[in-house]
């Protein structure tokens, strides 16, 4: 056997940590003996542990100490590997006393069943193999050693796989859960396909619910601005709608593999989920984006206009950001919009920077040729209040009138 431990390196074992270390190493490598059948890989390993330990036995028969000493790693390890032992064991009586009542709980006991049945093949080879080191730790006990195997024989007490035993008790139950579970799964179908039909005509009013709401986004182009506020939070909700009864659909899916049922398929769901999911990741974008705009609207421009450049390079970053990373929808192509003002706008706010300026200036330029408001002068103007006619500044016309203007 390839995986095995050679004798001859047993050779260079000079104190008894180095047999323990081959030890350690024929317990890893037993878990990668792919390639030996199941039924075979404990008996073989049995098989070298006996070997491994008679020679350990022969080698350090004349130093009692050493050899004591080993007896006494052993015993360890004996009794770390039992705690997988004993953990598998707990959990699948815990499982198996518990009946299922509802689809949920038949699911998740088959799931948990199909797990238990594969991990059992493996936890029984390291339950054999536990039992042997314990006969070899008895076999070896004397009155005169200082170590004791009374505490591994305590908590492996009733491990075989005589009637009575853990190990038969443990298929007892599994044998009585497996024939409650298909029953439970016979009487729940029709319940089962109940919330089906029920999931499903909830997915039919969500989709025509959002196709409308789309729709209507897409023929207003003032639809973002006009809802600006309440925009993302609706949206959001929204999506966490969707996220819920994708849940919902996918956990009963799982049921339906359970319980011998065609799977739920709802095409019209499907369609609007890339949809759904491409908009959630524009309107996260779209609330980045929107925080730092507003953070340079408040500014007042008689400290902003010296550092335009800000303005070019915050517009240029969304600009990239949204090209390279969002699908075109409303919200997209709304900050697409606004990127490209910003841009086409700077050329014109470099004129504004109001250093030969005077007061009737301002007015001329804030009230006559931009229309804002009387109360808005050079003192308190802030940046927002030139995005406000951002449309108007990014046209050539306006540029034309600043250079005369200026």
């Amino acid at each position: 056997m390839p995986w095995l431990i050679s004798d001859e390196s047993l050779k260079h074992c000079i104190h008894y940590s180095d047999y323990m270390i081959k030890f350690n190493i024929l317990e890893r490598r037993q878990e990668k003996a792919h390639k030996i059948q199941e039924k075979f890989r404990a008996g073989w390993t049995i098989i070298y542990q006996k070997k491994l330990i008679d020679a350990i036995i022969a080698n350090l028969a004349n130093i009692p100490s050493i050899l004591e000493s080993f007896f006494i790693l052993l015993q360890d390890n004996l009794l770390e590997e039992f705690q997988r032992v004993n953990y598998f064991l707990n959990s699948s009586m815990f499982l198996l006393t518990s009946a299922p009542v509802s689809i949920k709980e038949a699911t998740s006991g088959h799931l948990h069943l199909q797990y238990n049945l594969k991990e059992e093949i493996r936890i029984r080879d390291v339950s054999i193999i536990c039992e042997k080191k314990l006969k070899l730790l008895s076999r070896e006990s004397t009155i005169s050693n200082t170590y004791s195997v009374s505490r591994a024989m305590e908590i492996m007490n009733n491990l075989d796989h005589c009637e009575g035993s853990r190990w038969w008790e443990s298929n007892a139950y599994l044998t009585k859960y497996t024939e409650v579970l298909e029953e439970k799964k016979v009487s729940l179908k029709t319940d089962l396909q109940c919330n089906i039909d029920s999931i499903n005509k909830e997915m039919i009013q969500f989709a025509k619910k959002w196709k409308s709401a789309q729709e209507i986004s897409l023929k207003d182009e003032n639809f973002i601005d006009k809802h600006n506020n309440s925009l993302l939070p609706s949206v959001m909700k929204t999506v966490s709608e969707f996220k819920e009864m994708k849940l919902k659909m996918n956990s009963l899916n799982e049921s339906c593999a359970v319980f011998g049922v065609p799977q739920l398929k709802n095409q019209l769901f499907q369609d609007i989920e890339i949809d759904v999911l491409g908009t959630e990741e524009s309107y996260s974008f779209y609330s980045d984006f929107n925080e730092r705009y507003h953070e340079i609207g408040q500014i007042l421009w008689r400290e902003f206009c010296q550092n335009l450049h800000e303005l070019e390079e915050f517009a240029q970053l969304w600009s990239k950001k949204i090209k390279e990373s969002v699908r075109s929808n409303p919200i997209s192509g709304y900050i697409k919009k606004l990127t490209k003002d910003l841009i086409e706008a700077v050329p014109a706010l470099v004129q504004c920077n109001g250093h030969s300026f005077r007061n009737e200036h301002w007015a001329e330029l804030l009230q006559e040729s931009l229309l804002l408001p009387p109360t808005i002068n050079f003192e308190n103007l802030q940046v927002h209040h030139f995005f406000s006619v951002l449309e108007y500044l990014s046209q050539p016309k306006f540029l034309t009138y600043m250079h005369d203007f200026a």
